[in-house]
């Protein structure tokens, strides 16, 4: 298979028959990973690992047949030919696959999971307080050696205000809330 079209019209004809890794039961990976399940009505069946490592490998040994991996991860094994890229879940292709389409791009635009980082404190952080961090944590990020490591590991840098991430924070929630009820995701403790 050479898209993700053509994979997920084989998989669909192989209900259940699909292995793929969860490198973490409810994980980022595992959710966008059910995601892309769920927006394209693809049955599979999940194998539990601890961590991405061990699933990449068995991608290229072909016990597995699909992945959501971390790019940074997968490149030796991509380089080597040994697993192709079907597509990147970002909004823009990647320096490392420039060949590689998005998932939109691919055809599936509502399975794009984006991972972000944040910074928080407590609640009752005073507003003076988190400004001051806000405002220096926006400065270290504009500074060109950030930028420059971000870039040389295909990563995009968007600052937001505190209200605005907290909208995020909210809106993420609500979204893998809906979608870890719909697909009956269980976390062992």
């Amino acid at each position: 298979m050479k898209t993700l079209k053509e994979f997920t019209a084989w998989a669909k004809a192989r209900p259940g028959e699909v292995n793929v890794p969860v490198p973490g039961a409810g994980s980022s990976l595992h959710l966008a990973q059910e995601l892309f399940f769920e927006s394209t009505g693809v049955r599979v069946t999940n194998v539990g690992y601890k961590g991405q490592p061990p699933s990449i490998l068995d991608l290229g040994r072909g016990q597995l047949q699909f992945a959501l991996l971390s790019q940074n991860l997968a490149l030796p094994l991509i380089q080597s030919k040994r697993i192709r890229p079907l597509a990147v879940n970002a909004t823009r292709r990647t320096r490392s696959l420039p060949d590689t389409p998005t998932i939109a791009e691919a055809g599936y635009p509502e399975a794009l999971v984006q991972s972000w980082y944040g910074i928080a404190v407590p609640a009752r952080t005073p507003a003076a307080v988190v400004d001051y961090l806000g405002t220096a944590l926006q400065a270290a990020m504009a500074t060109a050696d950030v930028r420059n490591k971000l870039a040389s590991l295909d990563a995009e840098v968007l600052t937001l205000d505190a209200k605005r991430f907290d909208s995020l924070m909210q809106a993420e929630a609500t979204r893998w809330a809906a979608l870890i009820k719909a697909r009956d995701i269980k976390v062992d403790a």
